[in-house]
């Protein structure tokens, strides 16, 4: 193959080829090509000329429910088969490549663009609250200025260049901020794994019923296993799971096993993931394995001592083998890394549009006195004292900020149900952090509000009459 050509898959790089053919040998642990019940190859065709992508996943979609036809085992129940059936065969452009990248982060990814539309928008509407602000704040000037001959227009254009410097000195800091398958139902797949003597000790899961593996189920005695309590309750409801057979599908000789225990649920390929039915096979009963096994050790001891420790017993085996060692922390913090970022991002996104919330607080509460300042004079005069002023201009901005606090609380139940989805252990409905954040919000927005209040108490009572 060319230099140029470093395989199909986004973000990996395959430097061996291996025949198809070749896989049962090579990868024992892998998904078979015998295996119908698995559909896990990406196949890669040309075009004929003439005819159009649309022309041919018409004629895919019109010859595929025959092929389905032909592969489906007649051991299949009718609930199985019917889930068989409803597979679908997608073609897609492979221009850019095969990536499960858009299907993994397309909605982390909408909804990061939703929250960042939103503070936009928010900060645009304060940014024009504080301009208004600031624009009657120089009312003296501008007076100044058209009395003693600019034009209307020379101001007018003033103003726009000092906000567009403003605009532009915002977007170069937040410039520089940035830069720093057809999948088988679910109600009936199972999950296999190859495992030792207590495997299921080791990672802490119980027993519920029977037995665990022995060194004596080796590959002379009859093939045994192990079910989740989840393929328990999914293939026999209420009834006994031990002592029943069961077997892979398309069966052959020799793989049909005895159930001898049933253990508590785990999770197998991700965190985020309901316990799914999981099928466990006594690793010694299939030699062919061993090759591909992962050493797993229960310590007690720090990540470093323990991995030292392991590194250590093997060099005494007399052979220089290569060793990996990993911590099951390790492992859950990786599988985590795209639920961290996204939480970064998004309270990355909650702080800005909270500081841009206070911005706009500060300008409303500027505005607001600015426009009764001659009222505020009134009062004043009538014997109001400083501290009544103050209440009366923080408690129209405290009933904005209930308002503002409400709303944000209501779109923020809207989409826990869609961030639940996206982070792991997110609970959909949180009433103490709902509480926490609202209450953080209006504390935020009360300190917003009481330097324009306090200045509010401290305007002359000559001068707010002179005010128009």
């Amino acid at each position: 193959m060319p230099p140029s050509f470093f395989g199909l898959k986004v973000g990996k790089i395959s430097d061996v080829a291996i025949p198809l053919a070749a896989q049962e040998s090579i990868a024992p642990m892998g998904r078979k090509l015998t295996n119908v019940d698995v559909l896990w190859i990406n196949t890669i065709a040309r075009l004929k000329a003439g005819i159009s992508p649309v022309q041919a996943s018409t004629n895919i979609e019109t010859i595929w429910p025959q092929i389905l036809e032909t592969l489906v085992s007649s051991g299949y129940s009718p609930a199985r088969r019917a889930s068989f059936l409803r597979n679908r065969l997608q073609l897609a452009s492979a221009a850019r490549g095969i990536s499960d990248i858009r299907e993994r982060f397309s909605k982390p990814l909408f909804l990061l663009l939703l929250l960042g539309t939103l503070v936009m928008i928010v900060a645009c509407v304060n940014i024009g609250l504080l301009t208004l602000a600031r624009t009657i704040e120089r009312h003296h000037e501008i007076a100044l200025r058209l009395s003693i001959g600019a034009s209307r227009i020379r101001i007018a254009m003033q103003l726009i260049a000092e906000n567009a410097l403003l605009c532009l000195i915002s977007a170069a800091a937040a410039l520089a901020h940035l830069q720093p398958r057809p999948a088988p139902n679910e109600d009936m797949s199972v999950y296999e794994s190859y495992v030792g003597p207590g495997y299921h000790q080791t990672f802490g899961l119980k027993l519920r019923a029977g037995r665990d593996f022995t060194f004596h189920d080796a590959i002379n005695t009859p093939a045994v296993a192990l079910v989740s309590e989840t393929f328990a309750k999914r293939f026999f409801g209420t009834g006994e799971p031990l002592g029943k057979r069961v077997s892979v599908s398309q069966p052959k000789p020799g793989q049909e096993m005895q159930i001898i225990g049933v253990v508590s649920d785990s999770q197998f390929r991700s965190v985020r993931e309901r316990p799914p039915a999981l099928l466990y096979r006594a690793v010694f009963q299939n030699p062919r394995m061993l090759g591909n096994m992962t050493l797993s050790v229960r310590s007690n001891a720090n990540d470093r001592d323990g991995a030292e420790a392991i590194r250590t017993q093997v060099a005494a085996l007399g052979r220089e083998l290569p060793v990996h060692v990993r911590s099951l922390e390790q492992q859950i913090d990786e599988s985590l890394s795209q639920d961290r970022l996204l939480a970064v991002i998004a309270s990355t996104f909650g702080i800005i549009g909270m500081i841009v919330g206070c911005l706009g607080l500060y300008g409303l509460t500027i505005y607001t006195t600015a426009r009764r300042r001659n009222e505020i004079g009134i009062r004043l005069a009538l014997g109001a004292n400083p501290r009544n002023i103050f209440v009366l201009v923080y408690r129209e901005m405290l009933l904005i900020i209930a308002v503002g606090v409400a709303i944000g609380v209501a779109f923020a139940a809207v989409f826990a149900r869609t961030l639940s989805s996206m982070l792991f252990d997110l609970p959909t409905v949180d009433i103490k952090t709902f509480l926490l954040a609202g209450v953080l919000a209006t504390l935020t927005g009360l300190a917003a509000c009481s330097v324009p209040s306090i200045r509010a108490t401290r305007i002359g009572v000559v001068d707010a009459l002179r005010h128009d």
